[in-house]
């Protein structure tokens, strides 16, 4: 027993290293929202943007900018060669162009992108956001990918916005179609 007292003061600072480098992330999905700059759009549920990040080194404040491959947290959306593929995108399309975007990052996937909730402003007025997450599935174009969807703070209302699709045969709920996952698995 005084064998494991004599080694308390060296594994504290040890347990203390652990804990501090297991908790550090990719700094690009510590920040709270940022702002992205769309360069283009993949699909219905992917887009890359310029994303505008504040970071402080030696008590200086700078923005930084960097090139990001966006996929939308919680949200799977028809690939581009299946059936309402090339709509889903259109429709992004229409929900992104010329608006301000916001991202809310959550994590990176095993492909190295960027999950994030996408918001747009609707109002300067009174800082009003549009959900695009969840406006892509309510409007048809998208499926609620749950087993994906823990992270995303949002998943609740995508949830809604697809039984909400699924209750007005819209878009991916009007006719017999591929779950995009399905699709891929069979690639």
């Amino acid at each position: 027993m005084k064998f494991i007292f004599k080694l308390i003061p060296f594994l504290i600072p040890i347990a203390i290293g652990v804990i501090l480098f297991s908790t550090k992330s990719d700094p690009a999905v510590e920040a709270q929202s940022q702002d992205c700059n769309l360069i283009r759009i993949s699909d219905g549920d992917t887009i890359v943007c310029n994303v505008v990040t504040e970071r402080i080194q030696n008590r200086v404040t700078e923005q930084v900018q960097s090139e990001e491959k966006i996929r939308f947290c919680g949200i799977d959306a028809p690939e581009s060669s299946q059936p309402l593929g090339r709509e889903s995108k259109q429709k992004l399309t229409d929900f992104l162009q010329g608006k301000e975007i916001i991202i809310s990052p959550i994590e990176r996937d095993q492909y190295g992108r960027l999950v994030a909730e996408v918001f747009v402003k609707i109002s300067q007025a009174t800082e009003e956001e549009l959900f695009i997450n969840a406006e892509m599935v309510r409007s048809g174009m998208a499926y609620h990918y749950a087993q994906y969807s823990d992270s995303c703070q949002g998943k609740d209302e995508i949830a809604i916005a697809e039984a909400e699709a699924q209750a007005r045969s819209i878009g991916v709920w009007n006719g017999n179609y591929q779950y995009p996952w399905d699709f891929r698995r069979q690639r």
